[in-house]
Protein backbone atom coordinates (compact mmCIF):
# COMPACT_ATOMS: atom_id res chain seq x y z
CA UNK A 1 0.00 0.00 0.00
CA UNK A 2 1.61 3.27 -0.64
CA UNK A 3 1.54 5.92 1.48
CA UNK A 4 0.66 10.11 0.34
CA UNK A 5 4.23 11.06 2.03
CA UNK A 6 6.44 9.01 -0.02
CA UNK A 7 7.98 7.21 3.40
CA UNK A 8 5.16 6.03 5.40
CA UNK A 9 3.94 2.52 5.39
CA UNK A 10 1.40 2.07 7.91
CA UNK A 11 2.23 -1.00 10.24
CA UNK A 12 -0.99 -2.66 9.49
CA UNK A 13 -1.41 -4.22 13.62
CA UNK A 14 -4.94 -3.66 14.00
CA UNK A 15 -7.23 -6.54 12.58
CA UNK A 16 -10.81 -6.58 12.41
CA UNK A 17 -11.63 -9.88 12.25
CA UNK A 18 -10.53 -10.17 15.94
CA UNK A 19 -13.27 -7.66 17.00
CA UNK A 20 -15.88 -7.70 14.49
CA UNK A 21 -17.36 -10.28 11.91
CA UNK A 22 -18.75 -7.98 9.28
CA UNK A 23 -14.90 -6.64 9.01
CA UNK A 24 -15.72 -5.70 5.26
CA UNK A 25 -18.10 -3.51 5.82
CA UNK A 26 -15.42 -1.26 8.01
CA UNK A 27 -13.26 -0.54 4.96
CA UNK A 28 -13.90 2.33 2.85
CA UNK A 29 -15.47 1.14 -0.55
CA UNK A 30 -13.28 1.52 -3.51
CA UNK A 31 -14.96 3.39 -6.04
CA UNK A 32 -16.89 1.18 -9.00
CA UNK A 33 -15.36 3.53 -11.62
CA UNK A 34 -12.38 5.35 -12.31
CA UNK A 35 -11.71 8.43 -10.78
CA UNK A 36 -9.91 10.21 -14.34
CA UNK A 37 -10.44 12.86 -16.60
CA UNK A 38 -13.39 10.36 -18.64
CA UNK A 39 -15.60 11.56 -15.48
CA UNK A 40 -15.91 14.84 -17.22
CA UNK A 41 -17.11 13.68 -21.12
CA UNK A 42 -18.71 10.46 -19.91
CA UNK A 43 -19.66 10.33 -16.52
CA UNK A 44 -21.03 6.87 -14.57
CA UNK A 45 -24.31 6.54 -14.99
CA UNK A 46 -26.96 7.82 -11.83
CA UNK A 47 -27.30 4.45 -10.57
CA UNK A 48 -23.35 3.46 -10.19
CA UNK A 49 -23.49 6.68 -8.37
CA UNK A 50 -26.66 6.16 -6.04
CA UNK A 51 -25.20 2.36 -5.47
CA UNK A 52 -21.59 3.79 -4.70
CA UNK A 53 -23.31 6.72 -2.42
CA UNK A 54 -25.26 4.07 -0.67
CA UNK A 55 -22.37 1.90 0.04
CA UNK A 56 -20.52 5.19 1.41
CA UNK A 57 -23.55 5.60 3.66
CA UNK A 58 -23.14 2.33 4.77
CA UNK A 59 -19.38 2.06 5.54
CA UNK A 60 -19.52 5.29 7.36
CA UNK A 61 -22.47 3.79 9.98
CA UNK A 62 -21.05 0.63 9.98
CA UNK A 63 -17.56 2.19 11.45
CA UNK A 64 -19.51 4.45 13.65
CA UNK A 65 -21.63 1.80 15.49
CA UNK A 66 -18.28 -0.11 15.91
CA UNK A 67 -16.66 2.95 17.84
CA UNK A 68 -20.35 3.33 19.72
CA UNK A 69 -20.78 -0.21 20.56
CA UNK A 70 -17.47 -2.58 20.73
CA UNK A 71 -15.88 -1.91 24.19
CA UNK A 72 -12.31 -3.67 24.36
CA UNK A 73 -10.27 -1.27 26.31
CA UNK A 74 -6.91 -2.78 26.38
CA UNK A 75 -7.52 -5.40 23.45
CA UNK A 76 -7.74 -2.39 20.91
CA UNK A 77 -5.13 0.19 22.42
CA UNK A 78 -2.92 -2.83 21.92
CA UNK A 79 -3.68 -2.77 18.41
CA UNK A 80 -2.93 1.04 17.82
CA UNK A 81 -6.58 1.49 18.20
CA UNK A 82 -6.50 3.84 21.34
CA UNK A 83 -9.23 6.11 23.27
CA UNK A 84 -7.98 9.22 21.28
CA UNK A 85 -7.45 7.19 18.29
CA UNK A 86 -11.15 6.31 19.01
CA UNK A 87 -12.39 9.95 19.19
CA UNK A 88 -10.29 11.31 16.62
CA UNK A 89 -11.97 8.83 13.96
CA UNK A 90 -15.52 9.36 15.70
CA UNK A 91 -14.73 13.22 15.22
CA UNK A 92 -13.81 12.83 11.17
CA UNK A 93 -16.83 11.14 10.76
CA UNK A 94 -19.31 13.86 12.11
CA UNK A 95 -21.10 16.06 9.79
CA UNK A 96 -20.76 18.87 11.86
CA UNK A 97 -18.11 20.36 14.16
CA UNK A 98 -17.95 22.43 17.25
CA UNK A 99 -16.36 25.94 16.43
CA UNK A 100 -13.35 24.67 18.32
CA UNK A 101 -12.66 21.99 15.57
CA UNK A 102 -13.56 23.86 12.84
CA UNK A 103 -11.24 27.12 13.82
CA UNK A 104 -8.37 23.90 13.89
CA UNK A 105 -9.27 22.75 10.91
CA UNK A 106 -8.84 26.37 9.10
CA UNK A 107 -5.36 26.33 10.63
CA UNK A 108 -4.59 22.51 9.48
CA UNK A 109 -2.67 22.50 6.34
CA UNK A 110 -3.98 19.64 5.31
CA UNK A 111 -7.55 20.94 4.26
CA UNK A 112 -9.83 18.43 6.83
CA UNK A 113 -13.08 19.13 7.10
CA UNK A 114 -16.28 17.43 9.25
CA UNK A 115 -18.24 14.47 6.71
CA UNK A 116 -19.47 16.03 3.90
CA UNK A 117 -23.44 15.79 4.46
CA UNK A 118 -24.83 16.27 1.24
CA UNK A 119 -23.59 12.37 0.80
CA UNK A 120 -25.71 11.41 3.51
CA UNK A 121 -29.14 12.80 1.54
CA UNK A 122 -30.90 10.11 -0.03
CA UNK A 123 -33.71 12.81 -1.67
CA UNK A 124 -33.13 13.72 -5.15
CA UNK A 125 -31.15 12.55 -8.30
CA UNK A 126 -27.70 10.90 -7.32
CA UNK A 127 -24.64 13.39 -7.86
CA UNK A 128 -20.84 12.65 -8.76
CA UNK A 129 -19.64 15.75 -7.07
CA UNK A 130 -20.87 14.79 -4.09
CA UNK A 131 -19.01 11.06 -4.48
CA UNK A 132 -15.93 13.57 -5.67
CA UNK A 133 -16.94 15.94 -2.01
CA UNK A 134 -16.41 12.51 0.03
CA UNK A 135 -13.48 11.44 -2.00
CA UNK A 136 -12.25 14.78 -1.32
CA UNK A 137 -12.45 14.76 2.68
CA UNK A 138 -11.27 11.10 2.55
CA UNK A 139 -8.24 12.16 0.83
CA UNK A 140 -7.29 14.92 3.12
CA UNK A 141 -7.71 12.50 6.26
CA UNK A 142 -5.47 9.87 4.41
CA UNK A 143 -2.48 13.02 4.13
CA UNK A 144 -3.21 14.35 7.92
CA UNK A 145 -2.77 11.16 9.34
CA UNK A 146 0.44 10.68 7.01
CA UNK A 147 2.06 13.61 8.80
CA UNK A 148 0.59 14.62 11.79
CA UNK A 149 2.56 11.79 13.84
CA UNK A 150 6.02 13.28 12.63
CA UNK A 151 6.34 15.93 15.00
CA UNK A 152 8.72 16.81 17.91
CA UNK A 153 7.44 16.12 21.23
CA UNK A 154 4.13 14.16 21.80
CA UNK A 155 2.51 13.99 18.98
CA UNK A 156 -1.60 14.80 18.58
CA UNK A 157 -1.58 10.88 17.13
CA UNK A 158 1.28 8.83 17.28
CA UNK A 159 2.08 6.53 14.52
CA UNK A 160 0.85 3.48 15.00
CA UNK A 161 -3.03 5.18 15.97
CA UNK A 162 -2.47 6.80 12.88
CA UNK A 163 -2.13 3.60 10.91
CA UNK A 164 -4.97 2.41 13.06
CA UNK A 165 -7.48 5.06 12.21
CA UNK A 166 -6.07 4.58 8.36
CA UNK A 167 -7.27 1.43 7.69
CA UNK A 168 -10.55 2.34 7.70
CA UNK A 169 -9.97 4.30 5.40
CA UNK A 170 -8.65 1.90 3.05
CA UNK A 171 -10.52 -0.57 0.77
CA UNK A 172 -10.07 -4.14 1.92
CA UNK A 173 -8.20 -4.98 -1.01
CA UNK A 174 -6.15 -1.78 -1.28
CA UNK A 175 -2.24 -3.12 -2.86
CA UNK A 176 -0.86 -0.83 -5.44
CA UNK A 177 -3.62 2.36 -5.44
CA UNK A 178 -2.80 6.17 -5.47
CA UNK A 179 -3.64 7.17 -1.44
CA UNK A 180 -5.90 10.03 -2.52
CA UNK A 181 -7.88 8.87 -5.51
CA UNK A 182 -7.80 5.05 -5.10
CA UNK A 183 -6.89 4.57 -8.83
CA UNK A 184 -4.63 1.43 -9.87
CA UNK A 185 -0.80 2.65 -9.72
CA UNK A 186 0.02 2.93 -13.17
CA UNK A 187 3.51 1.17 -13.29
CA UNK A 188 4.61 -1.36 -10.07
CA UNK A 189 8.10 -1.69 -12.08
CA UNK A 190 8.47 1.58 -12.37
CA UNK A 191 7.16 2.41 -8.28
CA UNK A 192 8.86 0.30 -7.11
CA UNK A 193 12.46 1.41 -8.85
CA UNK A 194 11.35 5.11 -8.13
CA UNK A 195 8.86 5.04 -5.22
CA UNK A 196 9.26 8.97 -4.95
CA UNK A 197 8.09 9.41 -8.31
CA UNK A 198 5.22 7.13 -8.58
CA UNK A 199 2.37 8.61 -10.27
CA UNK A 200 -1.28 7.19 -10.29
CA UNK A 201 -2.18 6.01 -13.92
CA UNK A 202 -5.37 9.06 -13.78
CA UNK A 203 -3.89 12.24 -12.39
CA UNK A 204 -1.08 14.71 -13.92
CA UNK A 205 -0.31 15.10 -10.66
CA UNK A 206 2.35 12.10 -8.80
CA UNK A 207 0.53 10.04 -6.01
CA UNK A 208 3.61 10.72 -3.84
CA UNK A 209 5.11 13.80 -2.82
CA UNK A 210 2.68 15.25 -4.82
CA UNK A 211 3.75 19.24 -4.45
CA UNK A 212 5.55 19.24 -1.12
CA UNK A 213 3.81 20.84 2.05
CA UNK A 214 0.57 22.47 -0.13
CA UNK A 215 -1.82 22.41 1.72
CA UNK A 216 -4.36 21.67 -0.86
CA UNK A 217 -2.31 18.50 -2.14
CA UNK A 218 -4.72 16.00 -1.99
CA UNK A 219 -7.82 17.96 -2.84
CA UNK A 220 -5.68 19.37 -5.99
CA UNK A 221 -4.48 15.60 -6.63
CA UNK A 222 -8.49 14.65 -6.81
CA UNK A 223 -9.27 17.33 -8.76
CA UNK A 224 -6.23 16.59 -11.32
CA UNK A 225 -7.63 13.02 -11.63
CA UNK A 226 -10.89 14.08 -12.50
CA UNK A 227 -10.39 17.07 -15.08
Amino acid sequence: MVSTTGSLWFPWTFHFDRFMDSKALLHFPKPPFRIDQSLATSPPPGPAVATYLEQIRAWRSAVLQFLNTIKLGAALDTHGLSTRAQLALATFLEINWPEEMSRYAVHCPYNISAFPARALERAGTPNLEDVMEVLRWRAAVVDYLGDIWDVMGDPFLDFNECGAIGQFLYPACAKNVCSFCLTEIATLLFARSYPGQMACAASKLPALGCGGERADRSREHLDGCAN
